[in-house]
């Protein structure tokens, strides 16, 4: 039988020849929301490792899962080094201009990849690993203002704002009607959760202050 679910994929799968079949199929089978990597902007895909499993047209991609019904939510990276208080807000207006969902992950690089062997000589000092958990700022940043604080700060209020309650209802009332009834009830009890543990997490980060 039929029955909803949601998973985590990438955009470069359903870009390709049966692209549209896989998209089809996948709706048929129940999914309702899909989690793909957005990571940044194109400028910055290739400084994180992220241009192979983005292929040619994301945005192309993004609109196809849509308009078969799928709720599409973006991992974005912020906090890197080369991060300003703007790309918080760019996180906002991607949401907006693609009708999906956003949720930001701090740039937490781990033992083994490229990144973090790039970037090992930049991580703040004396960091035990119970910060990398995507919800910190691990790196020191060149520009003083922008510091762990400015930029653990600026990643819950941009996760609250991007989980408010407007935002959810929209965002489900903006699905395509390929995906009615379930994928915007799903969607909005998805996120329900989502805000209720980013607003307790930011809580305790401002206790921890």
């Amino acid at each position: 039988a039929r029955k909803p679910w949601y998973g985590f994929g990438d955009l470069r799968s359903v870009q390709g020849p049966r692209g549209e079949e896989l998209v089809a199929a996948a709706r048929a089978s129940g999914l309702f929301s899909v989690w793909v990597g957005w990571e940044s902007d194109d400028a910055r895909l290739a400084s994180y490792h992220a241009s192979a499993k983005q292929g040619p047209d994301r945005e192309a991609a993004v609109r196809r899962l849509r308009a078969a019904g799928i709720d599409v939510v973006l991992f974005v990276v912020l906090g890197g080094r080369e991060d300003s208080l703007a790309d918080f807000d760019a996180a906002i207006e991607l949401a907006d201009r693609l009708d999906v969902g956003v949720h930001p992950v701090m740039l937490t690089p781990f033992p083994g990849n490229v990144l973090y062997e790039e970037s090992s000589g930049a991580l703040s000092p004396g960091l035990g690993w119970e910060p990398f958990t995507g919800a910190h700022a691990v790196f020191e940043h060149p520009a003083p203002a922008m510091t762990p604080e400015v930029r653990e700060e600026a990643f819950y209020r941009t996760s609250l704002k991007l989980l408010s309650m407007r935002r959810i209802l929209w965002h489900a009332m903006r699905i395509p009607s390929a995906g009615w009834p379930d994928a915007p009830v799903l969607s909005i009890m998805k996120a329900l959760p989502l805000r209720r543990a980013m607003r307790r997490a930011y809580g305790e980060w401002k206790k921890g202050r």
